[in-house]
């Protein structure tokens, strides 16, 4: 079997002032998947519940590195005070 260009394994981290990610904005959910802490079923579940921001061209699912990134930062629980 031949590998395209997008393969998640032409996929790599880059480091930017934001943090580390991949170098391309836009990933299928495979290429996704090191990225967050889920896996492929799980990405591919709430994408279908339309429970994490995806774009689709075509019959391709991509996800958008930044959308994403934002999205979980955006859930993030904050500690709480601890009360004496």
């Amino acid at each position: 079997m031949n590998r395209s260009p997008m393969d998640s394994a032409t996929v790599s981290q880059t480091t930017t002032a934001e943090g580390t990610g991949p170098l391309r904005r836009f990933l299928t959910a495979s290429e996704l998947e090191p990225w967050v802490p889920w896996t492929l079923n799980t990405i591919r579940c709430k994408t279908s519940r339309r429970e994490i921001p995806h774009s689709k061209c075509g019959h391709t699912v991509l996800y958008d590195w930044e959308r994403i990134s934002a999205w979980i930062e955006d859930r993030a629980v904050e500690p709480e005070e601890a009360s004496r």
